[in-house]
């Protein structure tokens, strides 16, 4: 009887609140609104750096603003450059640090909270910036809470699905990730074309509104007591039994995608029972050792290589298509489309592929792949028929593949973590998806800076072999050292 007494009530609505599908929708729909912010002043800072250069009000009709004069001066260009570098900073600085604070707080959901007030401030700023460094302070303010969401999003689908899934659930948020990138450009400009320099702040203000909400309403599992799950568990067993899965090898097949939703609560907590039981005590983690794993290493590899591959083109492909073929601004943003719309469908199929083949031939293959795609896309337009139709071609597929390197590597990093801890793998998840994701920062800042600065002196062609070659010799680093066969190895 005090065993019962003692026995926290159940939070309202639980079922839903802690259901894997809200889990789902909350992480991906947290890393969708923070890369929409993210991109959504990609096509008006520089107009609203240039009018601040010029003493124009902000708050000017359209017509009488900088942004009617398609000449931007080159300081504006350059600091709108800084504005985009110091987002990468501010990321690569939030992202171990939240991972740190995601692996010690009782709850991930509070430091996730913590980050949406951070990226609430970062619009605020924005909204009212009169002045460049509130630009800066709102895109510092903004790169650390992207930090926040791509680590704690993550680190909360490692925490909910079973590894056996994992890689498809991970290509779904990605999947938003990529929604979320190519969707903001054109949201803030139309935005900002009809309504003025506010109205693209306030979309993001009400779209971090809902976020928050998504956020605070999550009930996560971890650290939570069990019989506030007993239900939801109890009638996802029988619906487990309706699709003949067997209950005592969740491994022998993958399920399929209407499966998935509807199932992994119970395989998530099998998973957890007696599998783990099994394993070695808990065992801290220290990042020293986890960057001593081969495997963990060229998972990281894989992140920073897809942060380099994606920020090179940036840029340099504009100038290129201008350049080649007299392009504007805008069909030079339909070539874009082409590059970024194909990865919506290859993060998925990637994660699925993943589940079933395992990461060593799906990606070091997408490396060689998209190696070559990358070497053609630099063939001067002269020498190839058909106009700019092969690019465009050449670079979809380039895009398709690259965003298939990305999605197997969180999966492999949460393998060769728990492998390293033991049943402590999911304490220190965050801490190595943090550590990822400033790999990836590093990558798409390189990335931008080895192109731009060598484009002038190399050219289009030489750039696109150089990166190419990178590519290609990371391919056989995945093929050996990813997957559970050579984790053994150390560095």
């Amino acid at each position: 009887m005090l065993s019962c007494g003692t026995r926290q009530s159940k939070p309202v609505l639980v079922k839903y609140r802690a259901s894997n599908i809200y889990v789902l929708i909350t992480a991906s729909f947290s890393v969708f609104t923070g890369m929409v912010i993210y991109s959504i002043i990609i096509p008006i800072i520089p107009f609203m750096i240039d009018s601040m250069h010029k003493g124009m009000s902000l708050e000017a009709p359209i017509e009488h603003s900088a942004y009617s004069d398609s000449h931007v001066s080159p300081e504006a260009s350059r600091d709108a450059g800084i504005l985009f570098a110091l987002y990468s900073v501010a990321c690569g600085i939030g992202s171990p640090i939240f991972g740190y604070l995601g692996d010690k707080a009782t709850h991930r959901r509070i430091p996730m909270l913590l980050g949406i007030l951070t990226l609430f401030g970062a619009n605020f700023i924005f909204l009212f910036a009169t002045k460049y460094w509130m630009l800066a302070i709102a895109r510092i303010l903004q790169g650390l809470s992207d930090g926040c969401v791509w680590t704690l999003s993550l680190a909360l689908i490692s925490d909910t699905f079973p590894e056996n899934i994992l890689g498809t659930q991970t290509g779904r948020v990605l999947m938003f990730h990529m929604v979320g990138t190519s969707s903001g450009a054109p949201i803030g400009e139309a935005l900002y074309h009809n309504m003025g320099y506010r109205a693209p702040f306030i979309f993001c203000i009400i779209l971090s509104g809902v976020d928050f909400i998504f956020r605070f309403f999550l009930i996560e599992r971890r650290n939570n007591p069990k019989h506030w799950f007993e239900t939801i568990d109890l009638g996802l067993t029988k619906a487990r039994e309706h699709v003949n899965v067997p209950l005592d090898n969740p491994e022998k097949r993958a399920p399929d995608v209407g499966e998935v939703v509807s199932i992994h609560s119970v395989i998530s907590a099998q998973h957890a029972s007696p599998i783990h039981n099994e394993q070695s005590p808990k065992e801290s983690v220290s990042t020293a050792r986890m960057l001593r794993d081969s495997r963990l290493l060229t998972a990281l590899l894989l992140t920073f290589l897809h942060g380099f591959a994606t920020g090179a083109l940036e840029p340099v492909l504009p100038i290129h298509l201008s350049n080649e073929f007299g392009y504007n601004p805008s069909q030079i943003g339909l070539i874009y489309l082409a590059q970024v719309v194909p990865t919506i469908f290859g993060s998925p199929l990637s994660g699925r592929i993943y589940d079933k083949y395992g990461a060593k031939t799906l990606c070091s293959s997408s490396l060689f792949i998209s190696a070559v795609a990358l070497g053609l896309m630099g063939i001067p337009p002269n020498t190839a028929p058909g106009g700019p139709i092969p690019l465009i071609v050449i670079t979809s597929i380039f895009g398709f593949f690259v965003s298939m390197i990305y999605p197997p590597a969180y999966p492999e990093i949460t393998g060769a973590v728990k492998a390293l801890a033991g049943s402590d793998g999911n304490e220190t998840s965050a801490k190595s998806y943090g550590i990822a994701n400033v790999t990836y920062c590093i990558g798409n800042l390189a990335g931008p800076l080895f192109t731009g600065f060598l484009y002038g002196t190399i050219g289009f062609f030489w750039l696109c072999i150089m990166t190419a070659c990178i590519m290609l010799a990371s391919a056989p680093f995945a093929l050996i050292y990813l997957g559970e066969k050579h984790y053994h190895c150390r560095l």
